[in-house]
């Protein structure tokens, strides 16, 4: 499966060196998720990093393929009452090293 995550363009430099890390302190500096939120759709991937707090800075888009990345621990969320909808958010506990994360596009803080 690919996901994809947006993260700060502040954070390029940490992410190409040592991957993407849970844990790191949230963009609006109120918590450190023991996970980060990826979806298998870039732009819910964007609502859902826009629903913690208002997406405000440039960011970049990243994709990882679950199939060759390390993983051994995630979990999978539709967010609907119906057994039948798609995922829309997957959580990964572990960090992912940064040659399984490829960052696709930047998008500017006005668009």
């Amino acid at each position: 499966m690919i996901v994809f995550h947006w993260a700060p363009v502040s954070r390029r430099r940490s992410i190409e060196r040592a991957g993407l890390k849970p844990g790191s302190v949230s963009r609006n500096r109120q918590w450190r998720p023991p996970f980060i939120s990826y979806s298998p759709d870039p732009a819910w991937a964007l609502a859902s990093a826009n629903s913690y707090h208002e997406v405000a800075e440039p960011m970049d888009l990243w994709q990882v393929d679950l199939d060759e990345a390390p993983i051994t621990h995630s979990e999978t969320f539709s967010h609907s009452p119906d057994p039948h909808a798609p995922v829309v958010e997957v959580r990964l506990y572990e960090r992912i090293p940064a040659r399984f994360a490829t960052r696709l596009a930047t998008r500017r803080a006005d668009e």
